[in-house]
């Protein structure tokens, strides 16, 4: 073993070093390119009902990560990719060798860190045919793997409303702004068509935020929630008009659903936005109504703003989605809608408080994050007819004490989860992946502190906080966070105490099926393997192969592969229940 560890160190070094002598031709405008490509095309297929195969989402993941992880290696200068039409072969041949080059680096950056960290490590490590193997430590941690991630999937809130335009609208829309040849709609048309999509998508995504509040965004980025909200609904009524002229697009020349010179042209023209950024703005804060100065406070999280030098806070698998330079502002619709998140504005601001300007306003303001998490799960608790207390602190000795995030009451099971819960979202690398795992670990010594105590004490603390003798309630532990949990090793802390792990999403589809706490702990564990089955998750060897650089082993490493369509209708029933929350 310690050898192969030290063929595997050595290995990193000689590629690393490899990879810091080279230059590259691609620059970040470049990824952006292709990760815009690739949406575009899907959009395209997915509108047209064409049949498409090509695995967008992982074509898209790998760019993000290069973006992200590989940044200090792009090219700096802009201006080639920023005039890229496709054409140009010897370009595209180019980018394509830093594509492929990088793209295995990144899983390099991504997977050895987290092998080193014995106290976090799930790999073993294996040598044979020339190649070292790192593979998952036992079938369960594969397991483990997949429950954490499909808990990061279903807690993603999707808007399955249909807020398009009828289709006698659309033809409407058609003839008036479409012709053979040639088609216009004004920013004022735009306005008149689109302004009252706004109000629709701020409806539709009322409990979208349920992290934030002014208390945690004025002080730290001085504007207020509503019109981060606005600001959101507008990016969403840009996409809808992109999708819409695509539509009115097939109306006007159905003949050309499968010409794939007409697709290109629309991505070029449609999807791919090119603007004078005072322009664009001007029409923007008109569409939503924001004011010039705040749309300005609020973009510099979501720009990288080449004109000003500002920063680009691009970072953990985030993309800032505009680009600006040269008085010109550079966006896909698409791409906008998935990044321009309450998690990716988070993360934004974090990035520039604690390390840019390493000011501590993030941190000082931080603990409402807490505070808006644990509020709106109560409202999920209690709209199922539960009592909830929160926090509650309980003390034996000055040195024996600590604090509850959440008690939870049913009264018709005669349950009581005492509940942690870490205002976390999903794990994107491995430090976010640490930071959650320690995050998860605190919660745990915190549930075992308080189950260590006999049953006297317990009953007592529950009994006076309830107003209920809770000497026939089964007492049970539950784990909860924004997304996923953790890897393996917590899910086996988890399972190992019997403790009950869930986010919200989960929690929705629990309810829904099961209507109430009896067998909570059973029921939510079959539910878990249930769900994780439907997704048909498959494990899979990736390799990492820089044999014909470096002359070093290849690395296989352990990964998953599964399918989170199936949860389709899991996920409408979510929607539908952040929806009828008040």
């Amino acid at each position: 073993m310690e050898n192969l560890l030290e063929e595997l160190k050595s290995s990193e070094t000689i590629i690393d070093k490899f990879i810091d002598g080279k230059s590259y031709e691609i620059s970040k405008i470049d990824i952006k390119n292709n990760i815009f490509l690739s949406l575009s095309v899907r959009n395209i297929n997915d509108v047209f009902k064409l049949e498409h195969n090509s695995d967008t989402d992982g074509s898209v993941d790998t760019f993000v990560s290069i973006y992200t992880n590989c940044k200090k290696y792009l090219n700096i200068d802009n201006l080639p990719a920023l005039g890229w039409d496709g054409y140009d072969s010897n370009y595209n041949n180019r980018m394509f060798e830093d594509i492929k080059l990088l793209s295995k680096y990144k899983m390099l950056f991504n997977i050895l860190p987290l092998f080193y960290r014995k106290n976090k490590n799930i790999y073993s490590l294996k040598g044979e045919g020339g190649k070292l193997f790192l593979n998952y430590e036992s079938s369960d941690y594969f397991k483990y793997e997949c429950y954490d991630i499909l808990l990061t999937r279903i807690n993603s809130i999707v808007n399955f409303n249909n807020t398009f335009h009828g289709f006698d609208e659309l033809q409407l829309i058609t003839r008036r702004y479409f012709s053979s040849d040639k088609f216009y709609i004004s920013y004022d048309d735009q306005i008149e068509v689109y302004k009252k999509f706004v109000g629709v998508y701020l409806n539709d995504y009322k409990n979208y935020f349920y992290l934030l509040s002014d208390d945690f965004l004025i002080p730290l980025a001085d504007f207020c929630l509503e019109d981060f909200k606005k600001f959101h609904a507008g990016v969403q009524v840009l996409n809808q008009f992109s999708n819409e002229v695509l539509m009115c697009f097939l109306l006007s020349n159905p003949d050309l659903r499968e010409n794939v010179q007409a697709h290109e042209i629309l991505i070029e023209s449609v999807l791919n936005k090119k603007e004078n950024y005072t322009v664009f703005r001007d029409f923007f804060c008109r569409l939503t109504s924001l004011s010039q100065d705040t749309f300005e406070k609020i973009i510099k999280y979501f720009m990288d703003d080449q004109d000003s030098g500002r920063y680009d806070l691009s970072e953990d698998d985030y993309i800032v989605p505009f680009h600006k330079e040269n008085g010109t502002i550079y966006f896909n619709s698409i791409f906008n809608v998935a990044m321009i998140s309450p998690r990716n504005l988070i993360y934004a601001l974090n990035n520039l408080s604690n390390k840019i300007n390493k000011d501590g306003k993030y941190d000082s303001v931080s603990k409402s994050l807490e505070i808006n998490f644990s509020s709106y799960l109560r409202k999920i608790f209690e709209s199922y007819g539960l009592t909830v207390i929160s926090p509650v602190n309980w003390k034996v000795s000055t040195k024996i004490k600590g604090e509850i995030d959440m008690v939870v009451i049913c009264d018709t099971s005669k349950k009581i989860p005492c509940i942690q819960t870490k205002t976390v979202g999903a794990a994107s690398n491995y430090r976010t992946l640490f930071s959650l795992q320690d995050n998860m670990n605190t919660a745990i010594e915190q549930l075992n502190r308080f189950n260590s105590q006999n049953s006297e004490f317990k009953n007592y603390v529950l009994s006076q906080i309830s107003g209920r003798k809770v000497e026939n309630y089964e007492i049970i532990s539950g784990l909860n966070s924004d997304g996923g949990l953790g890897n393996a090793l917590v899910w086996k802390q988890i399972i190992d105490n019997d403790f009950i792990p869930f986010n919200i999403g989960l929690l929705v589809i629990f309810f829904e099926k099961y209507k109430n706490l009896f067998n909570f702990r059973e029921n939510i564990y079959k539910l878990i393997d249930d769900l994780n089955n439907q997704t048909n998750p498959k494990l899979i060897k990736c390799e990492i192969d820089f044999t014909a650089e470096c002359s070093v082993p290849s690395i296989v490493h352990d990964s998953i592969d599964a399918d989170y369509t199936q949860l389709k209708e899991e996920m409408i029933l979510i929607s539908k229940k952040h929806q009828s929350i008040s």
